[in-house]
């Protein structure tokens, strides 16, 4: 009877052993695991900066461009009369040809 007693008990520490064994692996992957997680996090907090940078560069491009297309709006409608239209000023030619001398 205890022999067997002696038995069951070098089994159940055994049984004790493996599973404390599997435990420190079970605990180890977690580990790994966590630390995975904890880099994708910083790569996302990472990325998502980054996406916020570019969104505020693209923002103020567009602020940009927009104000450039307006300056040009305003500017272009007052100097096209001055291109298109001669100044009174300047010495205007007639607009019939000349007939020209022979000879």
């Amino acid at each position: 009877r205890v022999e067997r007693e002696l038995s069951l008990s070098s089994d159940l520490g055994e049984k004790v052993k493996n599973m404390r064994l599997m435990l420190q692996e079970s605990h180890s992957g977690i580990a790994q695991l966590c630390a995975l997680v904890n880099q994708e996090r910083q790569k996302r907090d990472q990325y998502t900066q980054g996406l916020k940078q570019q969104r505020l560069r693209t923002e103020l491009l567009l602020q940009l461009l927009h104000h450039f297309k307006n300056r040009t709006q305003e500017l272009a409608p007052q100097s096209l009369p001055d291109v298109l239209a001669p100044s009174v000023d300047a010495p205007q030619e007639p607009m019939t040809p000349q007939p020209r001398a022979m000879g």
